[in-house]
């Protein structure tokens, strides 16, 4: 999916877009192992919190996953098994979405 594919997803679901999206960015992503089962690139783009369930469309909301992993989660939210390397900002928004963060 393109960048401009992604931001015209975003804009019909009335996400919050902060512009940190960018294609260069999206393009870096692609090229990460799948977060769920660590499946070398290229893979898709995806939101953590989905944009159906308002998560925005920004580069803390971000992840890689591999095609499998990706159709298989759909619109769900993740189990956050999954090791991710989380900002303040995605700790802030999973916390948000009903999440409960637990130390390893």
């Amino acid at each position: 999916m393109t960048a401009k594919t992604h931001m015209t997803r975003a804009i019909a679901a009335g996400a919050r877009i902060d512009g940190t999206a960018t294609a260069e960015l999206l393009a870096m992503i692609r090229l990460l192992p799948c977060v769920m089962c660590g499946k070398r690139p290229p893979n898709h783009v995806d939101h953590i919190i989905p944009l159906s369930r308002k998560g925005p469309h920004a580069s803390v909301n971000l992840m890689p996953l591999c095609p499998s992993c990706n159709s298989r989660k759909g619109q769900s939210l993740l189990p956050l098994r999954i090791e991710l390397e989380l900002t303040v900002e995605t700790i802030a928004l999973l916390t948000e979405a009903g999440y409960t963060l637990v130390e390893p």
